[in-house]
């Protein structure tokens, strides 16, 4: 069967990635295919930090000042500027996460350090949480290690301990927060945190993490079977 797959023509149907896709003896959609990072960290793991920030840790006073301090933010090495406002938080894509994540860390210290904001167990809590994501992302987006990878590896996967012992702290931090009758979601028992300590053998098996931003578990393999079985590359099917 898989053989007339790959040569039935007669029909004028050409397939492209699913030929080579099956001719593997087999295929695991949870080892062969890289980590997504855009829906793991930044519309996962980052999105609901940033939440929780909003929500929990900042009276309205304190999120106006972070507001005028993200739209102002000038760096000569980050020059990307969040245009929407974290009100708007549910109506971000990737690329907002990808700057306000990178922001948050420092404009938080900043308003430590001109005492803008309460220092509750909360706020430091999360604070650090941001922090530690925001140095991994940053890890994460160098498109390419010419040399000493180990040493890039080992980085990553030491922020990663990092960041997730800062998110049980945080998560100690929700639960002290929840009544019977509204419970705050933890995030160090979530999917996409388990995903995400698979990173490093991820980039050991397919190099730098910024190529597989692109890439979404299981849908390219879904798509490739849904052609070679239908002959057709509609989405609809």
């Amino acid at each position: 069967m898989t053989q007339d797959l790959l040569d039935d023509s007669s029909r004028g149907y050409r397939l492209v990635g699913g030929q080579a896709l099956l001719r593997l003896e087999a295929f695991d959609t949870m080892v062969d295919n890289p980590i997504e990072v855009l829906h793991t960290v930044m519309l996962d793991v980052g999105k609901a930090l940033v939440k929780n920030l909003v929500r929990d840790d900042l009276n309205d006073q304190e999120l106006d000042i972070l507001q005028k301090l993200v739209r102002s933010y000038d760096s000569k090495g980050f020059k990307r500027k969040l245009s929407s406002s974290l009100r708007l938080r549910g109506s971000f894509v990737g690329r907002d996460y990808k700057i306000v994540l990178q922001q948050l860390p420092i404009l938080l210290e900043n308003m430590v350090i001109r005492r803008l904001v309460r220092m509750t167990p909360g706020f430091e809590a999360i604070k650090n949480c941001l922090g530690s994501l925001g140095r991994l992302i940053s890890l994460i987006y160098i498109s390419g290690i010419t040399s000493h990878s180990h040493v890039y590896v080992q980085a990553i996967r030491c922020e990663y301990m990092q960041f997730k012992n800062c998110v049980l702290l945080h998560d100690g931090e929700l639960r002290k927060m929840s009544t019977p009758k509204k419970k705050r979601a933890t995030l160090h028992n979530t999917s996409k945190m388990h995903i995400l300590c698979h990173l490093t053998e991820d980039i050991i098996r397919f190099g730098s993490p910024v190529f597989f931003y692109e890439t979404e578990k299981g849908k390219q393999f879904n798509r490739f079977i849904r052609e070679a079985l239908f002959r057709t590359n509609r989405r609809g099917i």
